[in-house]
């Protein structure tokens, strides 16, 4: 990628924004699974403005809208045999979408309506997303200590913290910023789109070499637990990194999960993910490295700024540990428990079944943020876990756990 036309494309969008009225405008956000969920509006059809729930991602290009919303703002839903194999029917970009007086700009962007899989709006109850390029047209601010995202046209924030010096691809608009972790060199991608660090296992590999001795798990669960949907989560490994060093940012004591390569010829997730990056990472930066901070995306002069506002306990894996698969009436199925050395932490579950409740939470048709939260507690804490398999339902006495 040519950073000079990465520039003076910024530059030209920097002119274009300014045909927006609102210079800038913060709004409260709330996490699901980690993920950043804001109000909306979209106009419809027939000029009227719509209430919706955006995804703001910064790790993926596209504009995905759920099938229920583009049926709501009058958009025509083809027949079954219209619609891809992979589930995705393209559309023209949103005449307008908004937030609060703010209106975004999504020219050039590649827009879809998503039929399949359903989980990627019901997992976490949204209807569409805010993809990285259109952020990448803006200044961006997401304060996770305050649970408050500000946007606004370039050259109109002043940004705090310690910076970092961000690559970002000229097409899919995702930065990535590199790092030390001890002797090494390393990449990483800033992905606050996803509900967990994500690294490859070739970086595993360097964490089990300078650290022999940190504790890991099989079997995803918390917030790694990303959707339940990819059938490896079961067997990923979930580990903390003591320390990296990403320009003036030091990060210290972050959990992330390594997806098991894909084939025996080592491709793994960081391979894919890499086709939409500047240039190959060895993982991805997620919320859960970022609980403290306020963070600052200056996509015009391609830099990252990383404000710590609070020093709070990093203890974000302490639940009873089941992965979970969300399925598209609501439910929710057991597929796993997280495992040391191949003994696993919950012995009395029976996989396969579906999770009813846990203690008064019942579970159906709530956000995966929410069943995961009622899962935390205290180490020690007993939890009275309804579940149900082959029509028989059955009550267990689950033990919280410090997974790492």
């Amino acid at each position: 990628m040519n950073k000079t036309i990465l520039l003076a494309f910024l530059i030209f969008s920097l002119f274009s924004c300014n045909k927006n009225e609102t210079e800038k405008t913060s709004i409260a956000f709330h996490l699901d699974n980690n993920r950043l969920i804001i109000p909306a509006e979209i106009k419809a059809l027939d000029g009227t403005m719509k209430n919706a729930k955006l995804w703001v991602d910064t790790g993926n290009p596209f504009f995905f809208i759920s099938e229920e919303l583009a049926k709501e703002i009058g958009l025509n839903i083809p027949p079954d045999s219209m619609i891809p194999s992979n589930g995705k029917y393209q559309i023209d970009p949103p005449e307008l979408i908004q937030i609060g007086e703010f209106k975004l700009n999504f020219d050039s962007v590649p827009c879809y309506i998503v039929f399949r899989p359903k989980w990627l709006f019901t997992a976490s109850h949204v209807d569409a997303n805010i993809p990285s390029t259109v952020l990448m047209k803006y200044d961006l601010e997401i304060d996770y200590t305050n649970e408050t995202l500000t946007i606004a046209n370039p050259g109109n924030l002043k940004f705090s913290g310690k910076k970092a010096t961000a690559f970002i691809h000229e097409e899919t608009g995702i930065p990535q910023i590199d790092g030390i972790f001890q002797n090494d060199t390393v990449s990483f991608a800033i992905d606050i789109g996803a509900s967990y660090c994500f690294g490859s296992t070739e970086f595993f590999e360097k964490i089990r070499v300078y650290f022999p001795d940190n504790q890991f798990v099989v079997g995803a669960v918390g917030c790694a637990n990303i959707w339940g949907w990819l059938s490896y989560e079961n067997i990923s490994t979930v580990i903390r990194v003591p320390n990296a060093k990403f320009g003036d940012l030091t990060l210290e004591d972050f959990g992330i999960t390594i997806p098991p390569d894909f084939d025996e010829n080592g491709t793994g997730m960081m391979d894919y993910y890499s086709q939409k990056t500047y240039k190959p990472v060895n993982g991805f930066l997620g919320p859960n490295a970022f609980k403290d901070y306020k963070i600052g995306f200056d996509y015009l002069h391609q830099v990252i700024y990383f404000d710590k506002k609070r020093e709070t306990p990093v203890y974000d894996l302490d639940l009873v540990p089941l992965t979970l698969k969300p399925e598209f009436d609501g439910s929710y199925t057991i597929i796993g428990t997280s495992k040391i050395n191949n003994s696993p932490l919950v012995d009395s579950i029976v996989l396969g079944s579906s999770l009813l409740q846990i203690n008064n939470f019942y579970t159906n048709g709530k956000p995966m943020g929410e069943v995961i939260d009622a899962l935390r507690g205290n180490p020690g804490e007993v939890k009275k876990i309804f579940v149900k398999k082959d029509n028989k339902t059955m009550q267990l006495l689950l033990t919280v756990k410090r997974v790492i």
